[in-house]
Parts: structure tokens; sequence; C-alpha cells
């Protein structure tokens, strides 16, 4: 604890880790999970880092079959290779680092930056690239939050570029394209009693896209929770959230509904810890133009309806130096009146998380 007590509160978060490689026995693990907890709230720094593997049978959220059709109309067409589902690896990385600029008893003011990529390994016979796949985001972030009688209420603006490859199937070749968002959020938590707690959210976004003819695209999106502890510790989460998005091109002018439900047990189950969640989504985009052989109206607009279903797996007890490898299990289903958007995804992935 020498470096915390010089300040230098990374360091000592390092060395305490290194320590809980060593730890001969269990009373002195859990000295240095609580020695490193303490030292993570007296840090003004905090960073993560993320990494996850997983297979998926849909990596580039492509179509079921090659018909092209919209529910009401005779003409069809045929969907493109790199429009079909398309099974692979997808590898994510993520890295975060936020420092407290501002705290007091009753606020504090965050300033941080993030980054996540990703990269497929396809594993189909396609001609479709592996680079056409990749995608990366870079965001910045300003956040404060203020404790008031109930609860408390936070305010955030955030930048955020991201970068992804428009493929040509013709000539094997990926262009380089991106789109930029600043969004401004706000969100209210609440406790209704000992075991309730409501929170309700509301943010704005401007999106622009380097791409002619989508350009800029604005989102509100508003949501309100309940997430509700049972005798037994565990938490049960409802959250429902609408969002309304306009812009120039009449394929990005939409609005939807979701609701999910979330599960966590609070002990392990055996060795493994265990959460689990379940949504349901509508969206509707009322004057979209089919993609068939030449742009068509839709009759009633595009409607989609999603169901997914999540589970997070740990091994609370198989740890490094402070660090519990995970599975994450992911599957959805969509169902549109456009074939286009008719999918059907599964993913497992490998992913590794701080315990403390």
């Amino acid at each position: 604890m020498a470096a915390a007590n010089e300040e230098r509160y990374t360091l000592s978060t390092f060395w305490l880790r290194r320590a809980l490689t060593v730890a001969p026995n269990e009373d002195v693990r859990a000295l240095t999970v609580n020695d490193s907890r303490a030292v993570t709230r007296l840090n003004p720094w905090s960073s993560n880092l993320s990494f996850s593997l997983a297979p998926s049978n849909n990596v580039n959220g492509g179509a079921e079959d090659d018909d092209l059709f919209v529910s009401g109309n005779d003409t069809g067409g045929t969907i493109s290779e790199d429009g079909l589902a398309l099974a692979g690896w997808r590898a994510t990385l993520g890295f975060g680092t936020q420092y407290r600029f501002q705290q007091s008893t009753e606020s504090r003011s965050t300033i941080g930056i993030s980054y996540q990529g990703s990269r497929v390994w396809l594993t189909d016979d396609t001609d479709v690239t592996n680079d056409a796949l990749s995608t990366d985001a870079l965001q910045l972030n300003l956040s404060h939050e203020r404790a008031l009688e109930n609860g408390v209420i936070g305010i955030s603006l955030s930048q955020t570029t991201f970068r992804y490859r428009d493929f040509e199937l013709s000539t094997k070749e990926s262009t380089l394209e991106s789109f930029d968002t600043t969004r401004l959020s706000v969100d209210r938590r609440l406790a209704l009693s000992d075991s309730t707690l409501l929170s309700l959210s509301a943010s704005q976004e401007r999106i622009d896209y380097s791409i002619d003819g989508i350009e800029q695209v604005d989102r509100t999106t508003v949501g309100a929770g309940l997430n509700f502890l049972l005798e037994s510790n565990d938490r049960v989460g409802v959250n429902l959230s609408l969002n309304k998005a306009d812009g120039d091109n009449v394929n990005y002018i939409s609005h939807g509904q979701s609701l999910n439900v979330s599960y966590s047990w609070a002990e392990p189950i055996g060795p493994v810890s265990l959460s689990a969640g379940a949504e349901i989504s509508l969206r509707s985009f009322p004057e979209f133009l089919a993609p068939l052989p030449r742009p068509v109206p839709v009759d009633g607009g595009r409607n989609d309806i999603t169901f997914s279903t999540n589970l997070n797996i740990g091994f609370p007890e198989v740890t490094y130096a402070g660090f519990s490898p995970g599975l994450r299990i992911d599957a959805s289903r969509t169902r549109s009146n456009v074939s286009r958007y008719d999918r059907t995804t599964f993913s497992a992935g490998l992913t590794v998380s701080s315990s403390f």
C-alpha cells in the first residue's frame, strides 16, 4: 500500500493485482481484494479492458435466404451474397479510461475516452472479405452526477466516431465509411422503497453519415425502468424504451418500442454465477422504400418485430489477478414484411471481466 499512501493509485492497483496471484490463502486474498476496492474508490482515474471471442451463425446481420420480397407486393428480387447471413467468429476488444476531475459529498464530474474494435473471421465459403466486416468506434464523454434528496440525477454529453466498411461484391473491394454521433442524455434514479428503484432517461442524438443520400439523422429516446430487490437478494429489472428517428432519407425515418426483462441471481449456483435477459422490440419505417430491382414504396411501411434473449455465465471461483472468465450466450430472431430483414442470430462468446 506504499504507492497508495503516496497517492499513486494506479500503480498501487497494479501491485495489488499482482499480490492476488501469490496470495497464500483465502484470508490474505480477501484482505487484498478489500484493499484494491478501497484504492479504486480513491483513484480519480478508472480504466477498464474487455475482450470477447464469439462464434456466430450471422456475424453480418444478413437475411436468412436470397429471395427478396415484400408482403402484399408481387414484385420480387434476389438478395446478393453479402446481404445473406454469414457464419464466422467475431473478436471484440474494448478499452476505456476516465478521470474524475470534480468530487464532493453531493456531486462528481468525469471526462473519459473509450475505444471498441471488432474483427471478423468468416467460416463460410464466400467472396465477402474479412476486413469488410471490421468496425472501430472511438468515444469522448463528459458526465456529471448530483445527489438529490431522493436518488441521483445525471447528465452526459458524448461524441462518437464509428468507422466501418462499405463492401462492393462485384469488385471484392471495400471503402472506408463513417458516421459521427453527438449525444446528450439525462437520467434520474430514485428509490420508491427499500427494495424498488425507479430509473428515468431521455437522450437526443444527431448522427452524421459520410455516405451521400443518408447524411443526417436525428434520434430521440426516452425510457423508464424498475429494479426490484427480492428477499433472496436476487434482482429483477423491467425496462421500457421508446424511440423516434427523423432524417432526409426516408429509409432512416422510424419509430420503435422495446420491453426488456432481466434477472440476476445474487448467489452462485454451484460454481457459476448467472444473469439472464429477454427483450421484445417493435420498429416501424412508415415511408420505407424496399431495395427491389428498383426502389418500391412499401404499402403500410416496413415493420419489424424482434425477440432476443441472453444468458451470462460467470466462473467466480476461477480468477487470476482479480479477473474472471465468463460465457455470454445471445440469440435473436427478427421477422419483417421486407424479407431482407428476416434474420436469426445465435452466438456464444468468451468474456473476461474484473471481479472487483
